[in-house]
């Protein structure tokens, strides 16, 4: 709730994926509906009263990523992060969660 109207991309690399994982935790959790959060299921959105938004999807490529975050690319993601591979995997962002 610290910073209201803040939009938050949650990326798995398909749905599959993100119901295992993410979105399981959060049924666990109920939604966050402590917090006052109010949970999409048909759009994978969770919204809170403060107007911040988390927004669940998926992302295999950088291609994917760009589509979802429009022409301004995310901190972070540059074209030199491509899978070696070829196929171009969005690299994996961890940032600490907790207090302070």
């Amino acid at each position: 709730m610290r910073y209201p109207g803040i939009r938050v991309g949650a990326f798995r690399r398909t749905y599959p994926e993100l119901k295992e994982s993410l979105l399981a935790e959060l049924a666990d959790l109920a939604y966050a509906s402590a917090l006052g959060a109010v949970w999409n299921g048909t759009e994978y959105e969770l919204r809170f009263p403060n107007g911040s938004l988390i927004m669940f999807r998926y992302a295999e490529t950088i291609k994917d990523a760009t589509r979802r975050q429009g022409p301004v690319p995310a901190p972070g993601l540059r074209r030199e992060d491509a899978d070696p591979s070829g196929r171009d995997r969005v690299p994996r962002v961890e940032a600490p969660v907790g207090p302070g």
